[in-house]
């Protein structure tokens, strides 16, 4: 199982930063779908704002997952459990909305294709080898740390707009 975690961890960076270009390609498809539905985010969302978002996601995913090649410890291991359960529902919410909306939306074929099997595997690796109750608890963390990275990813690109670009 250790082997699995381990191939996991390596793969996922680049999984999950294309995964982010395709959202980011698609970025008017997320607009419409997600930030249309909350004004005042709306209005202040932009490509640039989103552009911030998910490299800053794509590097802290990136740096946490080394963090746990080169010096793991438990907690960075549970770190990295809660990303994959997070990861592993980005993909399942992606593909829901795709089938419920009877449309393809950003982020569904690397989502469907690569965090899928990925976090999926993962999730169910840990599972095997440490416990379902760590399971469920890094599950939780997941499901906390999903809105709560996307809230900070958009707020450090509202931040970056003003700094670079004030009065916008």
């Amino acid at each position: 199982m250790a082997e699995i975690h381990q191939l996991a961890v390596a793969m996922m960076p680049v999984a999950f930063a294309l995964h982010n270009l395709e959202e980011l390609r698609g970025f008017e498809g997320m607009r419409r779908l997600y930030y249309g539905r909350v004004p005042w985010l709306d209005a202040r969302m932009d490509r640039g704002v989103f552009r911030t978002a998910v490299v800053a996601l794509t590097i802290a995913v990136a740096a946490v997952f080394a963090w746990e090649w080169v010096w793991p410890s438990a907690g960075v291991e549970f770190l990295v459990g809660a990303i994959f359960c997070a990861l592993l529902l980005n993909a399942l919410q992606h593909l829901w909305v795709s089938v419920a909306s009877g449309r393809q939306q950003p982020g569904v074929y690397t989502g469907t294709l690569l965090l899928l099997p990925l976090s999926g595997t993962a999730v169910l690796a840990e599972m095997l080898s440490r416990g379902r109750m760590l399971a469920v608890a890094e599950l939780v963390a997941g499901a906390v740390l999903l809105p709560v990275a996307a809230l900070a990813g958009i707020g450090l690109g509202l931040l970056r707009r003003q700094v670079w670009r004030p009065g916008r």
